[in-house]
């Protein structure tokens, strides 16, 4: 579930996401709760001081797109999700993250497919009729989408690759590793030690 905001910051209804098992065959849904106002999604609302507003589509891709920026760019970027087509908050909240930390610096992240590609040039359209001058920039390949990818189905990807080259790793560090063999002891043999009169142990040379 993710909560949407309007103008305001207030709550204006949930966008939902999900799956499930029907026949044995695997099938997502989504959509929104009975009475939502499409605004906004924000993945990260506790970002202080941010100078940036990155868009991106439904929910989970806002997520996504969240992880795959760098710690640095969480500190100054709001990540927003706009869904598909406006709501009756969406530009109304926009606008009023906008004016409300001054930003005039925009970068979109929407599907590198046919829809993200027309998602993409209306909001480019709509940020250069709201805010004269401001900065927009198109992402999608800078964060690591490739063609056809979604934010998450690019998540899914990367850290695939990544948890594979740490198995690699992991094995290229263990053959290198020398084998350890246990040092053989000398052999001892007995003596008689007539001063003493007991016997001894004497390592042979």
């Amino acid at each position: 579930m993710f909560p949407h905001i309007d103008a305001n910051a207030k709550f204006c209804g949930y966008e939902y996401r999900g799956a499930q098992v029907i026949n044995g065959e695997r099938r997502e849904f989504k959509g929104f709760t009975t009475e939502t106002e499409k605004g906004v999604y924000l993945a990260n609302p506790k970002c202080a001081n941010p100078t940036e507003i990155r868009f991106s589509e439904g929910g989970v891709d806002t997520l996504s797109t969240y992880q795959l920026a760098s710690p640095e760019e969480r500190q100054r970027i709001l990540f927003i999700g706009t869904t598909g087509e406006p709501g009756p908050n969406t530009e109304g909240a926009i606008i009023a993250l906008a004016e409300r930390y001054k930003i005039q610096r925009f970068s979109l992240a929407y599907d590198r497919d046919q829809g993200g590609d027309s998602l993409t040039v209306k909001r480019h359209a709509r940020l250069v009729s709201q805010f004269a001058g401001a900065q927009i920039e198109d992402v999608r390949e800078r964060v690591g989408l490739q063609l056809g990818e979604d934010p998450n189905e690019a998540l899914k990807r990367i850290e695939a690759m990544s948890a594979q080259r740490e198995v690699q790793n992991s094995e290229t560090v263990a053959l290198a590793e020398p084998t350890t063999r246990p040092v053989a002891q000398p052999e001892t043999q007995p003596s008689y030690d007539e001063d003493e009169a007991t016997y001894s142990y004497r390592r042979s040379i």
